[in-house]
């Protein structure tokens, strides 16, 4: 899946009202929820660059000034909150700042940002936007700071994570029970999970050899997702007792 770090850049005074600022940070949330399994096992992780907090996001009104100003009975509360619960633990970018020119890819003089970023934002990491402004609401930017640029993935809302993140989508072939297929003449393995907790359970699964491991804490049962179509996976129940000693290693099971 890959590693995040949120983009101190994409905040640039893009929200209209106090309700788009909600809007645009509820979307961003969506965008930690989605990933926030994977974090806990550390299969994943999330950085934040704290510039963002001190970086316009309406009516010339820093974020932090935003979600001091606000209420406790609103959307931009609900945010808030949400906000701090899913980054409070987000690991702290490098504090060294570069100037960054963020751009269309492929890259044109039509509308870009240049401010200072963690140099961070020029690794292999792909960027969580605030969005609201249609540059942020690109799949790629370009990142360019001297000699040194990249074309990141960027995400800002759960439509837009979906298209880069596994998802799981349930088959009808595997049942809450194992049975015998007589037509295929095989077993089929059982899938009894529901599919939001299939959902989690993707989220924080290990890539191994084609297909995704994962494993259900609650239970301890051992999940394996098999691609149904581009980055949709579907998935199904194992024993140990399928699986090699090595795979087991790499799952922690041995």
């Amino acid at each position: 899946m890959g590693d995040f770090l949120i983009n101190a850049l994409s905040a640039r005074n893009q929200c209209k009202s106090h309700e788009d600022s909600a809007d645009v940070l509820l979307n961003i949330v969506d965008c930690f929820k989605l990933i926030s399994p994977g974090i806990r096992s550390g299969t994943h992780s999330l950085m934040i660059d704290e510039r963002i907090q001190n970086t316009e996001i309406f009516n010339g009104q820093t974020l932090h000034a935003v979600f001091s100003s606000i209420g406790k009975n609103n959307k931009l509360a609900d945010a808030k909150k949400l906000w701090f619960l899913y980054t409070r633990k987000a690991k702290k970018a490098n504090v060294e700042g570069v100037e960054i020119e963020v751009n269309y890819h492929p890259r044109n003089n039509e509308s870009y940002v240049v401010g200072e970023g963690s140099v961070d934002m020029l690794s292999d990491l792909i960027l969580i936007s605030l969005g609201g402004s249609h540059l942020m609401t690109q799949a790629q930017l370009a990142l360019v700071s001297g000699e040194r640029q990249r074309v990141a993935q960027n995400v800002y809302d759960l439509k837009s994570i979906r298209r880069i993140v596994p998802i799981y989508e349930a088959s009808n072939k595997h049942r809450t029970e194992r049975y015998y297929d007589h037509i295929r003449k095989e077993t089929v393995a059982p899938m009894t999970l529901p599919p939001d907790i299939a959902q989690d359970v993707l989220s924080s699964a290990i890539f191994i050899h084609g297909d995704y491991f994962g494993i259900h804490d609650f239970t301890g049962k051992i999940i394996r997702f098999k691609k149904t179509l581009n980055n949709v996976y579907h998935g199904f129940e194992v024993d140990k007792s399928e699986l090699s000693n090595s795979l087991l290693s790499l799952l922690g099971l041995k």
